[in-house]
């Protein structure tokens, strides 16, 4: 059985596998976008959610240090 490390060296120089096919993917703008865009409010319930979760875990480390 090989090794991952065995298999990437037998790949080549440089980028190794599939991080050159990637890569290179990128660069000529096939499957450059990762993912689809977000809407503005989702970006507004994320920065809800993490502003509600920092409050609890500061109100949660103040009780506790009491």
């Amino acid at each position: 059985m090989r090794s991952p490390v065995e298999g990437a060296k037998a790949a080549g120089p440089g980028l190794e596998g599939c991080e050159q096919q990637h890569y290179g993917a990128t660069a000529r703008g096939e499957g450059a976008m990762l993912a689809a865009p977000s809407s503005p409010v989702s970006g507004f319930v994320f920065v809800v959610a993490v502003l509600a979760t920092s409050t609890v875990l500061v109100a949660a480390l103040a009780w506790a240090s009491r």
